[in-house]
């Protein structure tokens, strides 16, 4: 999958897409893939052992984004596309870049606008 830095990948994310493409495409497919052993795999699923990152982009290859984002969470995979950092910081002219692209479909526009009139208005209600 194009995009995302398996550096950023920690442990436990490696281990949450591992698991996740277990779960959905087998053992057997997954051990081909990997070009690895059944006890191998069996050390990395305990965490005996790290995967690495060319197994890691292995896994990333067969894998669609939407499967990506089910297997890791929204707010991670966004991180590992570099959109939102682990410490807060935002890259905001990236995310402006994906509103413009966004505003360009009507039906994105209008998710939009409910969003931040829905957001707005619990705001005001809070204060």
């Amino acid at each position: 999958m194009a995009g995302i830095d398996v550096s950023k990948l920690s442990s436990e994310d490696r281990l949450l897409l591992l698991k996740y493409v277990v779960e959905r495409y087998g053992r057997d497919r997954v051990l081909s893939i990997l070009n690895i052993s059944r006890s191998t795999l069996y050390r990395i699923e305990k965490g005996l052992v790290r995967l690495d990152d060319a197994k890691t982009r292995r896994l990333l290859s067969i894998v669609r984004p939407e499967e990506l984002r089910d297997a890791l969470g929204s707010r991670r995979l966004l991180e590992t596309l570099g959109i939102v950092k682990p410490n807060g910081v935002n890259n905001y002219s990236l995310i402006m870049e994906i509103l413009k692209l966004a505003s360009s479909d009507e039906y994105l526009k209008q998710l939009m606008i409910k969003f931040v009139v829905d957001d707005f208005r619990k705001t005001l209600r809070r204060l």
